[in-house]
Order: C-alpha cells, then sequence, then structure tokens
C-alpha cells in the first residue's frame, strides 16, 4: 500500500474512533444524569469500548507514520514504546518508581503481572503521535523530542484524572494535590516519553518532513475522550488544561502552515 492508501485508511480509523468517543460519551451522560437505561454490565461494556479506542487508535497511528516514515521506522518506535513505555510501568506497579504507587484494575483487559496489554499499544499511540506534532514545529531534534514529551504529559493531564473516576482503569495509592495524583506520576510521563523520543531519533537519524494533519486529528479525538469524561465526572478543570493546550498547538500549526507566513516543510 502507498503512503496515500495509508493515510486514507487511517483517515477511516479516526473516524470510526471519533465515533466510538461519542458513543463512549453519551453512554457515560446517560448514565450519569440517570436516563432510562436497559438491564446490562455498563463497566464491561466499557472497559470493550475503551480496549476497542486503544487499539483503533494505535492502529492508526501506525498508519500514519508508516506513511511518512516507512514501515522499519515505525517498528522501531513500537518496540521502543513497548520496551520503555510499558517496562517503565510494569516496573512501577512493583516498585513505584518513576510514577507512583498504582494498580490497573481489570478495566482495560487482559494484564500481564498486572499491567493491561494494551498499554504498551498506548504508548505507541501517543508518542508517535507526539513526535509527529512536535516534528511540524521544531526542526532540531532535541527540541522536538522535548516538545513531544510535553504534548505526551498534556494528554495524560486529563487522561489520569478521568481514568481514576467512573469506571476507573487504574488507582492511586499514593496520594497528591491533584486529583489525588501525585506529581512524580507527570515527572515519569516526561522523562519516559523524552526517553522513547531520543532513543528514537538516535537510532532512526533524520526525520522526514511530514505536515499531514491525521496526527492532530488523532491527538485531539484520543485527548477529546478524557477531556469529555472529566467533565461529565465533575473534573472540569484537568479538561479545560487539555482544552487551552490542544488549542494553542492547533494555533500553531495552522501559523504555521505554508502561505500561512509560517515555515514550509
Amino acid at each position: 500500500m502507498s503512503g496515500t492508501g495509508w493515510r486514507r485508511a487511517a483517515s477511516w480509523l479516526i473516524a470510526a474512533n471519533f465515533a466510538l468517543v461519542v458513543f463512549s460519551l453519551l453512554g457515560t451522560a446517560t448514565l450519569r444524569f440517570h436516563f432510562p437505561t436497559p438491564a446490562m454490565d455498563f463497566a464491561r461494556l466499557a472497559g470493550i469500548v475503551a480496549q476497542a479506542n486503544i487499539l483503533i487508535g494505535t492502529s492508526a497511528a501506525f498508519l500514519v507514520m508508516a506513511a511518512g516514515q516507512g514501515g522499519r521506522r515505525v517498528l522501531k518506535l513500537l518496540a521502543l514504546s513497548a520496551l520503555v513505555g510499558g517496562g517503565s510501568e510494569w516496573l512501577c506497579i512493583a516498585t513505584g518508581f518513576p510514577y507512583g504507587s498504582y494498580s490497573y484494575t481489570p478495566f482495560l483487559g487482559v494484564a500481564v503481572g498486572g499491567l493491561p496489554v494494551t498499554i504498551p499499544l498506548a504508548w505507541f499511540m501517543v508518542t508517535s503521535t507526539s513526535i509527529h506534532l512536535a516534528r511540524q514545529f521544531v526542526s532540531k531534534s532535541l527540541g522536538a523530542t522535548v516538545l513531544a514529551g510535553v504534548l505526551v504529559t498534556l494528554w495524560d493531564l486529563v487522561l489520569d484524572p478521568a481514568m481514576t473516576t467512573g469506571f476507573a482503569a487504574w488507582q492511586w495509592h499514593d496520594t497528591g494535590p491533584y486529583y489525588g495524583i501525585p506529581f512524580t506520576n507527570f515527572a515519569g510521563w516526561f522523562t519516559v516519553s523524552v526517553l522513547i523520543a531520543g532513543l528514537f531519533t538516535v537510532l532512526s537519524g533524520v526525520w522526514r518532513p511530514d505536515r499531514s494533519p491525521h496526527s492532530l486529528w488523532l491527538y485531539v479525538v484520543q485527548g477529546g475522550l478524557p477531556a469529555g469524561l472529566a467533565l461529565l465526572h465533575g473534573r472540569a478543570p484537568a479538561a479545560i488544561i487539555w482544552a487551552l493546550g490542544t488549542g494553542l498547538l492547533c494555533v500553531g500549526l495552522y501559523l504555521r502552515r505554508p502561505g500561512t507566513g509560517g515555515e514550509s516543510a
């Protein structure tokens, strides 16, 4: 399949992902405001939808990166994300380092050593998307690596508050000032994501210029789900932080488009 074909397939996956997000938020609102519902196990349904969200988003991210960077580079980043991102969480579940003490619930399905098998895939999805977006702002590898870490951390600033309430996907045993979440968690997310992006740069060399909008679409869709959940569960400040950061990202990318006074690829 050509790069154009991969991007077309990614567009359909992102559209499907958006539909799933809308379905999830409508379902959550229905339960939250006690609208009439059929008798069923909504916790199980919510878990299935959450797992499908990760799988669809990861597939879209894989195709977007393959179209711009080639299949070998995608596999390198996938391996790094699984080993470094997933490995860091495995270590943390056992020791509390580097994020703090927490544990996953059965919400995200099959787990190995306490870590759901979908989590390493989620690391790839958010890291590859953030690297692509960062590279549209910064040409220097170091700056792009740091910015990718900022974007990953911005995503987690709304993800963690959203997924530790309602049908919680994980639970914190340490406490902190941000919805009970310790700041070590966000420091850990930034550090680990920078490490993944930095190792990828060292192993893969020059990033090929790619200004396709798919990574932005995916970033907005994937962040929109926890932002909506945060709003529905009374954690609006977390959603606002993500919305403001993502809004600045969108404006910045628009201003850097060729023909708007920004730099071309």
